[in-house]
C-alpha cells in the first residue's frame, strides 16, 4: 500500500510539473496521470464569476479518441425516428435512442475515463455533426463555412510532431483542413469547434468586443507547457497536459481567456492554446472513476461527437 501511495504521489507530482499546488486551485488526482477539479470558482479583475469543473491529463500516457454520436449509439442497427429496433429471443424489441453522452458511453463496450461533448449536434432531435469530423481517417462529416467554428482540433499531429511517444493535439484554422495547410488535412482525427479562445504561444485570440454578446455555459479543450525539460524532447514524459472544463454558469469567451491566461491554473506550468467546444445546452462531461460514473451539467443533451480519454495500454 505504501508503494502505491508513493507512486501515486510522483505520479501527481510530476503531472503538476513538481510545483506546489495552488490553494485557489485544487487538483486531486482521480487516476495516475488524472486529475480533476471539482466546482471551482474564478474571478476576474472585474468582478465576472466563472463557476467550473476540469480534468486535467497527461497526454504521454492517455490517448485521445473522436466518437460520432450517431455512429455509437446506433451501431449499426435500424434506426428510424430515433427508435431502434432489433430482434431479442424471437421477440421484436424497439429502444428509444440518446444521443448523449450517457447514450454513448452506455454503448461502449470499454468505458472510458473521461468522456466529453466536443462537437455540435444539428439540434437536440439530430444528432447529425454540425462541421468537419474525421474518424480514423473516415470524413463523417464535411466542413462549413461559419465565423465562430474557426478551428480544427486534430487530435494528434503526426505530419507535424512524427516519432513522438505522446499524443499532440494541435489546433488549425477551419479553412487550413481544405485550403492552406496540408498537414490539417493528413490528420486522421479531427473535429471543428470554435472560436479559438488562446492562440498557440498564450497569445489572446478574443477582444473586449465579445463583451457585447451574451453569454453561454461554455465546453472548453485546452493544453498547457508543463516546461517537463528534463525529460528527452520526443519521450511520452516531455508531453503537455491535455483539460477538458465545462463551466456551470453562463460566462463570456473574454472572461474565459482571462482565467485560461492565468499561471496557477497550471501549476507550474504556462498556458499554450484553449479553444471552445460544444456548449450552451450542450455543455457536459462524464468522469468515469468510481462505480457510477459522474455526470456533470447535461450529459442527457444530443451531441454531434464526443471525446474519449482513455489510459494508453503501453
Amino acid at each position: 500500500m505504501a508503494a502505491t501511495a508513493a507512486l501515486a504521489a510522483v505520479a501527481e507530482l510530476a503531472l503538476s510539473g513538481g510545483a506546489l499546488q495552488a490553494a485557489q486551485f485544487n487538483w486531486v488526482a482521480i487516476a495516475p496521470h488524472v486529475s480533476v477539479l471539482r466546482q471551482a470558482t474564478y474571478k476576474t479583475p472585474s468582478g465576472a464569476e466563472i463557476k467550473f469543473t476540469a480534468v486535467r491529463f497527461h497526454l504521454g500516457y492517455v490517448r485521445l479518441r473522436l466518437v460520432g454520436t450517431a455512429e455509437a449509439v446506433a451501431a449499426g442497427r435500424e434506426v428510424k425516428d430515433g427508435i431502434a429496433k432489433s430482434i431479442v429471443n424471437g421477440e421484436q424489441k424497439a429502444e428509444l435512442l440518446s444521443y448523449s453522452l450517457e447514450g454513448v458511453f452506455g454503448h461502449l463496450k470499454d468505458k472510458p475515463l473521461v468522456l466529453g461533448a466536443v462537437g455540435w449536434a444539428v439540434s437536440q432531435r439530430s444528432p447529425v455533426q454540425l462541421g468537419l469530423l474525421k474518424i480514423k481517417g473516415h470524413t463523417a462529416s464535411n466542413l462549413v463555412a461559419r465565423s465562430t467554428f474557426s478551428a480544427v482540433l486534430c487530435l494528434h499531429d503526426e505530419a507535424g510532431y512524427p516519432g513522438y511517444d505522446a499524443t499532440v493535439p494541435v489546433l488549425f484554422s477551419s479553412n487550413d483542413i481544405t485550403k492552406l495547410n496540408p498537414r490539417a488535412a493528413k490528420c486522421r482525427d479531427a473535429v471543428q469547434v470554435g472560436p479559438r479562445i488562446v492562440e498557440e504561444g498564450a497569445r489572446r485570440g478574443i477582444t473586449e468586443a465579445e463583451l457585447r454578446t451574451p453569454r453561454y455555459q461554455r465546453g472548453i479543450f485546452f493544453v498547457d507547457d508543463p516546461h517537463r525539460n528534463d525529460w528527452p524532447e520526443k519521450s511520452r514524459d516531455s508531453a503537455r497536459n491535455g483539460y477538458l472544463l465545462v463551466t456551470h454558469n453562463k460566462v463570456h469567451l473574454y472572461d474565459l481567456q482571462t482565467m485560461l491566461l492565468e499561471k496557477d491554473l497550471y501549476n507550474g506550468g504556462d498556458p499554450h492554446w484553449a479553444v471552445n467546444v460544444a456548449g450552451d445546452d450542450q455543455t457536459g462531461l462524464l468522469i468515469n472513476d468510481g462505480a457510477e460514473p459522474e455526470l456533470i451539467e447535461n450529459t442527457l443533451a444530443t451531441v454531434g461527437s464526443a471525446l474519449i480519454v482513455e489510459h494508453r495500454n503501453n
